[in-house]
């Protein structure tokens, strides 16, 4: 009620409510109490946060199947009341009254206000369907853990609120309490997370921050850093994960609706590779194996914008290209992965699988080169130069034999190398007997102008809107070399990377984080999946690292299609930096 602390007001108030709960005439049984309340007997007025207090009192009723008693009433009630409310079964609460919910019927509670203008707003609450949790386990080995503060005080006050906390409650869910401080709390510019899957991992994470000043965290800027995706190539296959299938909502649903994509374009699904069913003879088949990449990139591409990440340029290696002109909207990802099926078709069918291989050398491509020329076994051997991944990261390419004996030459010269398990070696002579078809197929092709900025790895330049790609592009990225250390290169000279940029890698394994990290020294490079890992994981990592680096994920839909396995958990409150500011009198 609204307890107007009248005698006229009240009394009227109190006959409107006998009135109508319940009518003229009709009584309630026992069971069907009507208790009335007001918040001003127990917080007094709160002027325009008075409605709010009603609400929020009528709340904590419901959480705790409690209703505070009414105060104030010292000798007896007003007389003006009618005398008569527990022949209706409705009164006051005059001590602390337990208020049960009957199995799974809902209680109701109506907040009634006023306000001085004249206006009445009236609320209908109700229980809330009861929660039945999901009985299967949490699949994801690491939860995400973050807290954060307005001030550094606060935040030392925080993280010793929560170890004590956790030192009262060692059984706690980790994966609720994941859930509670990601999804159900606000973020503050003060930051501290990590990954964990127990209480006593958590426990000596804050311990160790604790035992720092904290002086070292930085406050995120306002103005956020800059994200890139880089799409990886071929270099790396998919190896499956189940549960980053089953378990991540968001990306599940973008295979499923990719992969109908797939089907109908007359491929095999790609379903089986990427939930981790499929045999190994499946999933290298080079069609399936080239579809299920970029299948798998769109995919993790969506998912990350889906979690309020958003790209501020793209770029692809190889055929990271496809997936990087699908995100940046060059291409449908219908076009896309028709392209990319239809190019495997035709390298399968044209070239001799085997016959060509690659090799990559932690060498400059001149350095190869003299070497190469240098000895008399390698002086007349023809390789092309098929990658340009770093200053000192070039790809070869050419017949198997001769790359064998470019290899045997270049280890007896003590440069590292390793034999690439590739089918066959794009962006070499190889590709002269697909080059011609595939062009024609592109010509057929709906090309758009970029929606964000484009990092051509073919010709080190940006694309940005208004520009785009045409068939030929499409013929050379298959037949040329690749630039990726260009393409780097040139996105910092043009501002759209920067030290502050963060650098998103995005395929089966991070393949091009490699390359970034020593093309931009002390960059903040991210991935999406891993070898060897589960990728559930590798992604919770990189939303802790994206939190930290002062972009806000939209933690919810991480969260998203399990809310029912999770419970909100009643937290220490924040500690706030209390300060005094008065001034004693003298």
């Amino acid at each position: 009620m609204h307890g107007i602390r009248t005698q006229a007001g009240d009394a009227i108030e109190s006959e409107s409510v006998l009135n109508v709960f319940p009518p003229s005439g009709s009584r309630r049984r026992p069971d069907q109490r009507l208790h009335l309340s007001a918040a001003k007997s127990n917080v007094e007025h709160g002027g325009a946060a008075a409605a709010i207090s009603s609400l929020i009192k009528a709340l904590l009723c419901f959480e705790h199947s409690k209703i505070p008693p009414h105060l104030g009433i010292k000798t007896k009630i007003n007389p003006a009341i009618p005398r008569d409310p527990k022949r209706c079964q409705v009164a006051l609460a005059g001590a602390c009254t337990l208020w049960p919910r009957p199995g799974h019927q809902k209680r109701l509670a109506i907040v009634n206000s006023f306000n001085a203008s004249g206006g009445i707003t009236t609320l209908l609450l109700e229980d809330g369907p009861v929660k039945r949790f999901r009985t299967t386990s949490n699949n994801r080995l690491l939860n995400s853990i973050v807290f954060s503060a307005q001030s550094r005080i606060s935040l030392r006050a925080n993280l010793e609120n929560m170890l004590k906390y956790l030192d009262q409650h060692p059984d706690i869910d980790v994966a609720s309490l994941s859930y509670t401080l990601c999804a159900r709390r606000l973020h503050h510019g003060l930051r501290v997370a990590t990954t964990t899957n127990s209480v006593a991992g958590l426990q000596k994470f804050i311990k160790s921050s604790l035992e720092t000043e904290l002086s070292d965290i930085r406050p995120a800027s306002v103005d956020q850093p800059s994200v890139i995706f880089a799409f990886t190539g071929e270099g790396s296959t998919y190896a499956g994960s189940p549960n980053l299938f089953t378990e991540c909502i968001p990306f599940r649903g973008q295979v499923i609706q990719l992969d109908s994509i797939v089907r109908r374009l007359g491929f095999n699904s790609v379903i089986p590779v990427i939930d981790g069913s499929a045999s190994e003879e499946y999933a290298s088949h080079p069609i399936v194996s080239q579809l299920t990449i970029v299948v798998l990139e769109i995919a993790l591409a969506r998912y990350w914008m889906t979690m309020g990440i958003q790209p501020c340029a793209v770029v692809g290696h190889s055929l990271g290209e496809y997936s990087a002109m699908a995100v940046s909207g060059i291409l449908s990802a219908s076009d896309a992965l028709f392209l990319v099926g239809r190019r495997a078709q035709l390298t399968l069918d044209k070239c001799v699988l085997g016959s060509y291989s690659m090799l990559s050398v932690r060498a400059r491509a001149e350095e190869i080169e003299t070497t190469l020329k240098n000895d008399s076994i390698t002086a007349k051997v023809t390789y092309e130069i098929a990658c340009r991944n770093g200053e000192k990261d070039t790809v070869l390419g050419g017949r198997k034999d001769d790359i064998a004996s470019v290899s045997r030459v270049l280890q007896a010269a003590g440069y590292k190398r390793v034999e690439l398990a590739m089918p066959f070696a794009y962006h070499t002579a190889q590709m002269d007997a697909v080059v011609s078809e595939f062009y024609s197929l592109a010509c057929n092709t709906p090309f758009k102008a970029s929606s964000i900025p484009y990092i051509s790895s073919l010709l080190a330049e940006v694309f940005f809107e208004g520009k785009t790609i045409n068939a030929d592009y499409m013929r050379r990225q298959t037949r040329e070399t690749v630039n990726f250390a260009g393409a780097i290169k040139t996105a910092m000279k043009m501002g759209i990377a920067n030290g502050r940029s963060v650098w998103i890698d995005i395929g089966p394994h991070p393949i091009c984080a490699s390359f970034i990290k020593a093309l931009v020294p002390g960059s903040n490079v991210l991935s999406s999946c891993r070898r060897n890992e589960d990728n559930n994981d590798t992604l919770t990592k990189s939303l802790v690292l994206l939190h930290l680096a002062g972009l806000e994920p939209t933690w919810s839909e991480h969260f998203r299609g399990r809310e029912d396995s999770y419970t909100v958990l009643h937290l220490p409150k924040y500690s706030w930096d209390e300060v005094d500011y008065r001034t004693t009198y003298r």
